[in-house]
């Protein structure tokens, strides 16, 4: 890219496989100082955002720069600067959520390997450190749990997708990781008009589909792994984080160095 590109990037990431390892235990995820460094000498040049699947709340305790973008709970709240964003139809479901997860807690109480992260307005079902010959099953059981009490209750408000040995638990509704990646663009392109973007957005699981096609057709799209779905849609692929976290050091030297 020329120096004058460089300078019209908002870089958009993903955070679990993408900016940090996959952890067995979703608890233990650090992000490293080299990275956290790249990131914070970025921000200086570029609008960084960073959308996940985690909650706004653990996004801002593990990344810790002010100026970074943050887009929780796959889009569903935004922290932009000032700006707050949570989707309505989100927080109506909180409560529905929060019953459900309850529910899950006391159906695999007694086995061994699930974790239940709730995050508010979203939960997810880890099945990561369940034995494999156990993973099937356990994924039945989740999935029966989630038929009965969508039959019983006001299940129909919620949905299920398939994340690396998790579940997601969302609201049924149609705002995802694309929606906020436009949120976040659309309020962009109102503070600075006469700034023509390039938006790169890097992510490494089905979670991140919609958002790679997207920006294929708009900007830049890099799916980072090996396990690549059938039919992602990528302007790059890299087949590790490391080289991702290469990539990012690299764009920071050219834009520091123009």
């Amino acid at each position: 890219m020329s120096g004058s590109a460089l300078n019209r990037i908002v870089l958009f990431s993903d955070f679990d496989g993408t900016l940090v390892p996959i952890r067995k235990d979703p608890k233990k995820v650090v992000l490293s100082v080299r990275v956290r460094n790249v990131l914070k000498r970025l921000v200086r040049n570029i609008p960084v955002a960073i959308i996940s699947g985690r909650s706004l709340a653990f996004l801002k305790k593990a990344i810790a720069i002010p100026e970074i973008i943050l887009a929780g709970n796959h889009g569903l709240e935004v922290k932009m600067g000032l700006d707050r964003y949570r989707h309505p139809k989100a927080v109506a479901c909180e409560k529905t959520i929060k019953l459900f997860t309850d529910c899950l807690k006391r159906e695999f109480r007694k086995t061994a390997g699930i974790l239940i992260e709730e995050k508010g307005l979203t939960a997810t079902f880890h099945y990561r450190l369940v034995s494999e010959s156990q993973r099937e099953l356990a994924c039945n059981a989740f999935y029966d749990r989630f038929k009965n009490f969508s039959e019983n209750s006001d299940g129909d408000l919620l949905k299920v997708r398939a994340g690396k040995m998790s579940l997601e638990i969302l609201p049924n509704i149609n705002w995802g990781k694309k929606e906020a990646i436009l949120w976040i663009l659309e309020r962009y392109k109102k503070r600075f008009p006469q700034r023509k973007v390039i938006p790169i957005y890097s992510g490494d699981d089905e979670t991140d589909r919609a958002s790679l096609s997207l920006m294929k057709k708009i900007g830049i799209s890099i799916f980072v792994g090996r396990e690549i779905a059938p039919k992602i849609a990528a302007t790059f692929f890299l087949s590790s984080q490391t080289q991702y976290i290469a990539l990012l050091r690299q764009l920071q030297l050219e834009i520091e160095g123009q």
